[in-house]
């Protein structure tokens, strides 16, 4: 039943475009507004705030556990894919690579090399955290965990953007996601390695298998650099040279991202199979 609720989450996420549903009819966002107007000391805030519906959760996985074997399995699917749902975010990648191509295509001689190569990276970059962060580690704490996974990081994660940059709990949420993701990270970079260019991925992601100094977002775009046989720009003497190199990169990244989700297939697959 894991492998199928993942496999469903993963079909519909690709074709996904809209908002959550879920998070209209349940809004986390108003249940943490009314938390942050209580009097309670900011780390606890924090702790309080998720085990609530955490307990919740429990309670019910509990009571499912109690049902018959046939419509306990149904229902912890229902359960597992209702919690998946609300846990991940909906990114539309294909419509920001339609935005960033568009640009691409409105660059003229005048345009200055550095400039429009930095953007190139940040775009490259931004992206493919924002992808990453938007299911990757979902399905991991889904993996191993189960639904109370899922909903640690999901629930961590909104919390985190509902925070104001400057309020005294931003730092420590920002400590908690990067450990939450920590491991996430290297999965998807292990999964890059296999669909991509092995060689030079596989060199960087043991080179930085331990490493605590740099963050998730900086190791994975040094991983999807690495996978996408990224092009070196600094040989583009014109920006028309530029634009065609950099729309090899964006081609190479788009589908990277969308095997990389077929690769948490074969993970889950592998998962279930070794039990």
């Amino acid at each position: 039943m894991t492998f199928l609720a993942i496999l469903i989450v993963v079909l519909i996420y690709n074709h996904w475009l809209g908002e959550h549903p879920l998070r209209r009819v349940v809004s986390f966002a108003g249940y943490q507004r009314w938390f942050a107007n209580q009097q309670l000391a900011a780390g606890l805030r924090f702790v309080v705030c998720l085990a609530i519906p955490l307990v919740c959760a429990l309670v019910l996985i509990a009571l499912i556990a109690r049902l018959p074997n046939g419509l306990g399995a149904i229902v912890w699917l229902v359960f597992s894919l209702a919690v998946l749902f609300y846990s991940i975010d909906s990114v539309n990648v294909a419509q920001s690579i339609e935005a960033h191509l568009q640009w691409l295509n409105s660059l003229s001689e005048n345009d200055e090399i550095v400039e429009v190569t930095a953007r190139q990276h940040n775009f490259i970059m931004n992206t493919g955290y924002q992808a990453f962060q938007s299911i990757h580690p979902v399905l991991f704490w889904f993996l191993l965990l189960g639904p109370m996974g899922a909903l640690i990081y999901g629930l961590s994660r909104r919390y985190q953007e509902g925070l104001e940059k400057d309020d005294i709990e931003a730092q420590r949420l920002t400590q908690v996601v990067y450990w939450l993701e920590w491991l996430p990270v290297r999965v998807s970079g292990l999964i890059f390695s296999l669909l991509g260019n092995f060689d030079a991925c596989i060199k960087a992601w043991l080179e930085n298998l331990v490493s605590l100094d740099m963050s998730g977002k900086a190791l994975l775009n040094t991983l999807i650099q690495q996978a996408i046989f990224r092009v070196d720009y600094s040989g583009a003497g014109d920006i028309s040279v530029f634009k065609g190199l950099a729309r090899l990169d964006v081609a190479a990244f788009q589908s990277l991202l969308g095997r990389t989700l077929y690769g948490w297939l074969g993970v889950a697959a592998a998962m279930t199979i070794i039990g």
